[in-house]
């Protein structure tokens, strides 16, 4: 089994936002660190949205396989949801069908997804939304 590590960078928000420095902040310098590897596979070509409060989720990708008849890798539906304040994985509802290269957003935390991709032999190209309520 493969597991590939998150990183984290600790004050990304406050320099996206470029936050006064305060009591809080101050002489705080960033650093990465290693958090709870992502479990099950290696994916690429996948999305991966934030859903506040706390979760990022990944949706989709491709996976390896070892056919060595077709394809080395397959497109997945597999949902993992990352807890920011457990440092745990979970496993959700797969998505509708495997997906790859998918845009997804959240709104009033839902999870949409549309204009996706799907291998079958070759790339067949979809217009259909999926929402993940």
């Amino acid at each position: 089994m493969h597991s590939y590590s998150i990183f984290a960078l600790t004050t990304l928000l406050g320099s996206a936002l470029s936050l006064p420095s305060s009591p809080h902040n101050a002489g705080h310098k960033p650093t990465w660190r290693t958090l709870t590897p992502i479990p099950l596979f290696p994916r690429q070509e996948h999305s991966t949205v934030f859903l506040p409060p706390s979760s990022i989720a990944i949706l989709g990708g491709i996976i390896p396989n070892n056919d060595t008849q077709s394809i080395p890798v397959e497109t997945t539906a597999l949902m993992q949801f990352y807890s920011i304040e457990r440092d745990t994985w979970t496993t959700k509802a797969s998505l509708p069908k495997p997906l790859n290269h998918l845009n997804a957003a959240v709104v009033d935390g839902k999870i949409y997804v549309s204009k996706n991709r799907t291998y079958e032999l070759i790339v067949i190209e979809t217009l259909t939304l999926y929402i993940y309520l």
